[in-house]
């Protein structure tokens, strides 16, 4: 058995989807939970951006 014989990532979660209701709502739960982390992460990334050039201005004058 080799690596193209196996199902995609993509086709077991669409497999689960249809066939496991519970797990479908955990894997729904964990997708929203990292989404969320990664929107914080970005807020902060953005938000550190400008502060970050709000000091090299401000240190320049």
């Amino acid at each position: 058995m080799n690596y193209y014989d196996e199902p995609s990532l993509h086709e077991r979660v669409d497999e689960i989807k249809q066939n496991d209701k519970d797990r479908k709502s955990e894997i729904s739960n964990k997708i929203a939970f990292g989404d969320s982390l990664f929107k914080i992460f970005l807020l902060f990334a953005f938000g550190g951006f400008w502060v970050f050039w709000l000091i090299v201005v401000l240190a320049g004058l």
